[in-house]
């Protein structure tokens, strides 16, 4: 599949379920939040700047008089000398004042008579309407001496700073200062939209930039997806191919190839003890049923023939029974059932014992039987049927990799060892010393047979595993036997090579006092 499979199907499954969508719900959500409140209070605190210039610049004119009179400037003084004592130039003059005021053409000036109407501008120009005269009205009928406002001015928003004018023949005439922001909205206006498209920048870059970053992670996990639900299916020749990049993505990779090769040796190992057991199976079956037919069949007279048979029965059916028996322990193994009954025992009177019966399938093969062992016991707690089992399949596996005329040898051994040799026997009689007692036991099988190779001895234990040499066998004797040792505390090794036979050795713990 090449790499735009991931932004298909798979990908679409990624958005709605995956990673990609809960990402998105508490990353980028989060951040577009963020950021878009960070861009509203950029706006907001540049229209709070601007508006304080508006209201400053509105609200601090040098034209502007106190309530107690003081502080006059200089055209403010003439404005009042030419209006009159009684006012009788008051218009005139204030139509003088507004159109010499210096600030004409930012802010508009508007002198309003005691009326609350206008009648005079710095524009030259007014209509005020009915709600003007009111508002002026309620100001000079108040005790304010300034009143900042904000507004509509026929249909244009505007901000207008009243000041009541202190007159000799009036307290309620005023100026009054306004600007329109109808220049600020606009430039506030565009920068919420400059800041708008820089936050849609952002986000756009933000979300590319991840989509980058999560289809490197979302295509490789696609692949994994898809090859393990291939080895799943029985696929379990599929391999992922291991990223060039060293990140988790990677052991990951790595781990799904290592689970797929274990799978897939573990599948040929089932399947080679399937045809082994199957195998192992109809060969007595073989013997037994053919016999049978022969001893029905034939001259039940021939003592010679019946006996013959009834052996060969009873031969196959033993190796029958070995069989089943190597399945149920193997069974009870993977599932954690196999039972001990732990009790002081004494391990090299069991093993003379397998020795001993094993003395006459030995003569009967042609194979050298050799015991070495020692007259004290060797107590420790263990299952004796278990032990007993152990010894067994350690000597039926000797004897099936020992070809006629080959030996096959058991050697025991203490440690530290407690038979006396000369120099201790020479040390014991000029200074006798109390002896120690044994605490470790080494029993050795050792046979002539073809051996393992060197590449093949760590695996001799595993379950299903059988060496290059194919012999009769299940291939889990040996792993029922490392099991079993495990559970005494036993130590187990190897020692082997191509044509040099095999020795097996065993460490059994011993007990230094009686129970």
């Amino acid at each position: 599949m090449g790499r735009s499979g991931i932004s298909g199907k798979r990908l679409r499954q990624f958005l709605r379920h995956g990673l990609l969508l809960r990402w998105f719900l508490n990353v980028e959500l989060f951040l577009a939040l963020v950021s878009l409140g960070i861009a509203a209070g950029f706006v907001a605190s540049f229209a709070s700047h601007y508006y304080y210039t508006v209201n400053h610049t509105v609200e601090n004119q040098e034209d502007i008089t106190p309530v107690d009179g003081r502080n006059i400037t200089e055209s403010e003084a003439h404005f009042i000398k030419n209006s009159g004592e009684d006012g009788s130039n008051f218009a005139a003059a204030a139509a003088e004042f507004a159109q010499n005021y210096p600030k004409g053409k930012r802010v508009e000036l508007q002198v309003i008579d005691a009326q609350g109407a206008v009648v005079a501008s710095s524009s030259g120009l007014w209509n005020e309407d009915q709600e003007d005269v009111l508002e002026h009205q309620a100001f000079l009928a108040s005790t304010e001496s300034s009143r900042t406002w904000r507004g509509a001015f026929h249909g244009e928003k505007i901000v207008a700073y009243t000041v009541r004018l202190n007159l000799p023949f009036s307290d309620r005439c005023a100026l009054r200062y306004m600007i329109s922001l109808e220049d600020v909205d606009a430039q506030i206006f565009r920068l919420a939209v400059v800041s708008g498209l820089v936050w849609l920048l952002f986000l756009t870059a933000l979300l590319g930039s991840c989509l980058l970053y999560f289809r490197s992670i979302l295509y490789p996990m696609g692949k994994m997806s898809e090859t393990v639900s291939l080895i799943a299916k029985g696929n379990y020749d599929r391999r992922l191919e291991i990223p060039k990049h060293k990140d988790e993505l990677t052991t990951l990779c790595a781990d799904i190839n290592q689970m797929a090769q274990s799978i897939e040796s573990a599948e040929q190992m089932k399947l080679d003890f399937i045809s082994t057991i199957s195998h192992e199976l109809r060969t007595p079956l073989t013997a037994i049923r053919g016999w049978g037919e022969t001893l029905l069949q034939g001259d039940r007279s021939d003592a010679a023939l019946v006996s013959r048979g009834l052996d060969i029965i009873v031969e196959e059916s033993g190796r029958l029974t070995h069989l089943v028996e190597e399945l149920l322990d193997f069974s009870r193994l993977q599932s954690s059932r196999m039972e001990f009954s732990m009790e002081r025992m004494d391990v090299l009177a069991e093993l003379e014992d397998v020795v001993f019966f094993a003395q006459e399938r030995a003569d009967r093969e042609g194979i050298t039987l050799s015991y070495t062992s020692s007259d004290l016991p060797a107590p420790m707690r263990g299952d004796t049927a278990r032990l007993r089992q152990v010894f067994v399949n350690l000597m039926d596996n000797a004897f099936k990799y020992t070809p006629q005329g080959g030996s096959i040898t058991v050697l025991c051994a203490f440690e530290p060892s407690p038979l006396p040799t000369q120099d201790t026997l020479t040390a014991s009689a000029a200074q006798p010393s109390a002896s120690k007692p044994p605490e470790e036991l080494h029993v050795s099988f050792i046979d002539s047979g073809c051996g393992v190779l060197p590449e093949e001895l760590p695996h001799i234990t595993e379950k299903f595993f059988k060496g290059s040499a194919a012999v009769k066998g299940s291939g889990i004797g040996l792993a029922i036997v490392a099991e079993i040792l495990k559970k005494h505390g036993c130590a187990l090794s190897f020692e082997s090579g191509e044509g040099e036979g095999l020795t097996v050795r065993i460490t059994f713990p011993l007990l230094h006092s009686p129970e």
